[in-house]
């Protein structure tokens, strides 16, 4: 389970596969719904949400690994949207 904790950091709940509780720092989502995709064509899921900073998109890449922020840009390179309501689905 990922969700957004009261300081606006990423929580990965990974108990149910014998794993722990990981906070992303340094990330600051809005709360609103996340989603998990493949969104830079790695085979691999990103975590996505909504930034506080300007309300557009942003995506942690390798999120269990060396995890890293990227904004989600449409094929203009354009940061794309996100809503505070909907969040990122």
């Amino acid at each position: 389970m990922v969700l957004v904790d009261g300081s606006n950091e990423i929580l990965i709940n990974r108990k149910a596969s014998g794993g722990g509780t990981e906070r992303l720092t340094g990330v600051s989502a809005m709360k609103a719904p996340l989603t998990t995709a493949d969104v830079d064509g790695d085979c691999a899921t990103e975590i996505v949400y909504v930034g506080t900073t300007n309300g557009k998109l942003r995506f942690v890449d390798d999120p269990l690994g060396t995890p890293s922020v990227e904004v989600l840009s449409d094929e203009s390179a354009n940061g794309v949207d996100g809503s505070d309501e909907t969040g990122a689905t």
